[in-house]
């Protein structure tokens, strides 16, 4: 249970960062992933989180966080709530400290 929580917390996480990869690789500045991933962090110093990072992580995190832990709760709107809840605050954190500890700026459309 713990491990599958860890890894959708991970898979979010490394999600943004894949699509921004693809993106490069779509508008021409990459030719795989790899070099995408590679071309995006030198194109920063750009700040990652943000509305749309947060609608990435409820997106991979709901469905495997509820799947895994829906057979040990007897309330599952407030198990659904509880996931949306910790993930919005989370990613505030993360957003905070992104904005304290990391020199960047906002990039449009993020």
């Amino acid at each position: 249970m713990i491990i599958a929580v860890t890894l959708a917390n991970l898979a979010s996480f490394l999600l943004p960062y894949l699509l921004e990869a693809l993106s490069m690789m779509s508008e021409g500045f990459a030719n795989d992933l790899v070099s995408g991933f590679v071309e995006n962090l030198d194109s920063g110093p750009a700040y990652i989180v943000g509305f749309m990072y947060l609608v990435i992580t409820l997106i991979v995190e709901i469905p495997i966080v509820y799947a895994v832990l829906n057979n040990r709760t007897g309330n599952r709107k407030k198990l659904l709530t509880t996931i949306i809840l910790v993930n919005i605050a989370t990613t505030l954190l993360v957003l905070m400290i992104e904005r304290i500890l990391c020199i960047g700026f906002m990039v449009k459309g993020k």
